[in-house]
């Protein structure tokens, strides 16, 4: 019982002070272009390029994670974290700036792939999906503290670079309790007969094109969705930020919710449940009716723990070797959709490059289903 709650704890604790630094770069992006005199398409690299790294890492991820253990990877990689948001802070040119994108992404992807690994392999699966469900809990409560955070810097007169330090004691706070949660050895998967290997690497990239698809679908909602008010609907900046604050206070609820409960069917049919119905509200939110864009933080927010319980369940002892396919697609199609969107929106607009996201998460639903089918062969 003490590994699997340290185990949980430690990954809690890692993915608080992630989130925490992942979600303060959106609120000082501005201040970051006006500070280097930047425009939006190369001010974008800034996230672009630590995606870029994200993928990288991810795919060396589940080797490293064997070969020196996960806590030690988890270790390494906050330090690496607290490092890319020291030198955000200290950074006196692009180049800089993008050294730490570049930091920041190394951890991104090597972080993801520990937080999910610690508690897929430190739980029992009858609570897994719970315990997953609470994991990104505690992201959706630091996209909720990390504007706030700024707002309260800001309002002692502290400068941007500030914000990014404060985010960057965190990762260190993290490493620090590390050191007091002793792992010892972690719950394995059985090993079972499966698939000859070709077949189960296709289902890997299969679920990972599922996982990925969504992933694409939220980052765009809440990286655009202030922006859009702004935009589309005319709305001054505390009422676009409040739909934001009210998108991420579902997504928490959402999450939290999970926590507690079991979905009375199987993770295959939730995870298309939640699918379909951010497809609809997205629909619905892009063809007049907004406030739907904002609910799909409920619809959207138990996808990601059960994603993660699925790939564990399907691959079993494989889920290590899925877990960073799965991190590693995520990272390049949030590169090109970045781009993507961004491209879209200077030839069309916002409200039409925001389609993307219903197509992503219809791409979803047909990877899923076809993970599902591939297993009754």
């Amino acid at each position: 019982m003490d590994v699997i709650i340290n185990a949980v704890v430690l990954a809690y604790v890692s993915l608080f002070a992630f989130g925490l630094g992942d979600n303060i770069r959106g609120p000082l992006f501005s201040e970051i272009l006006s500070e280097f005199g930047l425009s939006d398409t190369v001010g974008s690299w800034i996230f672009a390029l630590s995606s870029l790294f994200g993928f990288s890492s991810s795919f060396l991820s589940a080797r490293l994670g064997r070969k020196l253990g996960h806590k030690l990877l988890l270790q390494i990689s906050l330090g690496i974290l607290g490092l890319a948001l020291g030198v955000f802070s200290s950074a006196q040119s692009l180049f800089q700036m993008l050294v730490a994108a570049a930091l920041f992404g190394m951890s991104l992807g090597s972080l993801g792939y520990c937080q999910n690994a610690l508690v897929v392999l430190g739980t029992s699966p009858i609570r897994r999906q719970q315990w997953l469900s609470g994991l990104h809990a505690m992201y959706a409560l630091s996209s909720l503290l990390a504007p706030s955070l700024v707002a309260i810097l800001a309002s002692y007169g502290m400068n941007w670079r500030v914000s990014f330090l404060a985010a960057g004691s965190f990762p260190l706070l993290a490493l620090g309790v590390s050191f007091f949660l002793p792992l010892g050895r972690l719950h394995g998967f059985p090993h079972t007969q499966g698939p000859h290997r070709p077949r189960r690497r296709l289902l890997q990239v299969m679920a990972g094109a599922c996982f990925a698809f969504y992933v694409v679908a939220e980052i765009m909602v809440s990286s655009r969705l202030g922006l859009f008010f702004r935009r589309e609907m005319g709305e001054s900046l505390e009422q676009a930020s409040l739909k934001v604050v009210v998108f991420f206070i579902l997504m928490f609820v959402g999450r939290g919710l999970f926590t507690v409960i079991r979905p009375p069917v199987s993770l295959a049919i939730s995870l298309g449940v939640s699918l379909f119905l951010s497809c609809c509200f997205l629909i619905v939110g892009l063809s007049g009716w907004p406030w739907f864009l904002v609910a799909t933080g409920l619809t959207m927010a138990p996808f990601y723990g059960l994603a993660m319980a699925y790939l564990s369940e399907i691959f079993q002892e494989d889920s290590s070797q899925a877990i960073s396919t799965a991190m590693a697609m995520q990272s390049i199609l949030v590169v090109v959709m970045h781009l993507g969107v961004g491209c879209l929106s200077d030839y069309f607009s916002l409200r039409r490059a925001l389609w993307v996201g219903p197509i992503s998460l219809l791409l979803g639903l047909i990877f899923l289903w076809r993970t599902h089918e591939s297993q009754k062969v």
